[in-house]
């Protein structure tokens, strides 16, 4: 199944992918642009390669095969050799991985991406973009250290340390109830500087949190608490 499926008016990569390949060497410099204008090009990306087809070729690309990403302020450059490559802004970036996050019924379990590497991606977007300007302003007034709650059912109670929590309870127990399951909400506290997002478009109060900073993680059960190890 592919991960993203994306069509732009300029030739483009996805910057997300230098986490997966760690022995490119990565730039933060670039001398000329050279942009094919109007060209319209559409790539679906894999775990493991991207598909490209526009009006002058198509094909598939391993991300094994790249010769090396280098990064600008604006775009990320992902070279198939040292005369040419595909470029996506870091605009669309962080537009693209918004709108997947969101269409995504299960993103802390896409088993194409590690944790590690959701978390980079949050921390590589633009916040601008990522979200909108009344999400930036809740998140702006949160308190410093924040409580955060996160349902789960039998389908995910493995992962609780997960990035996707709540700012509201309620919302938690919904989601440790829904399918007709007898759930579990877990209560935890994060500093601000961890949240990578907030997201308020399904009236979930979501947060994006890097799990890592996760503190006093509690089950919160009818009679009383339950520490969980941390």
């Amino acid at each position: 199944m592919p991960i993203f499926i994306i069509v732009l008016d300029i030739i483009l990569l996805l910057e997300s992918f230098t986490n997966l390949l760690p022995d490119l060497q990565t730039k933060r410099i670039l001398k000329t642009d050279h942009l094919i204008d109007g060209m319209v090009t559409t790539y679906t990306f894999y775990a493991d390669r991207f598909d490209m087809e526009n009006s002058l070729s198509k094909g598939e690309v391993p991300y094994e095969k790249l010769y090396r990403i280098i990064e600008t302020p604006t775009y990320f450059y992902l070279y198939l050799n040292k005369m040419s490559a595909y470029l996506v802004s870091k605009e669309e970036f962080s537009k693209i991985l918004s709108d997947a996050w969101a269409r995504s019924e299960n993103p802390n379990s896409d088993p194409n991406f590690t944790q590690k590497e959701l978390v980079s991606m949050f921390k590589q977007a633009d916040p601008t973009i990522l979200m909108d300007q009344a999400e930036r302003k809740r998140l702006a007034e949160l308190e410093d250290t924040v409580t955060v709650y996160r349902g789960v059912t039998s389908l995910n109670a493995d992962n609780i340390r997960a990035m996707s929590w709540t700012l509201d309870k309620e919302v938690a127990e919904w989601f440790a109830h829904r399918y007709k399951e007898d759930g579990t909400v877990y209560e935890a506290e994060i500093n601000k500087k961890y949240i990578l997002a907030l997201f308020m478009e399904r009236n979930e109060s979501e947060v994006v949190v890097d799990p890592k900073y996760l503190q006093n993680i509690e089950e919160l059960q009818e009679q009383g608490i339950q520490q969980v190890q941390n």
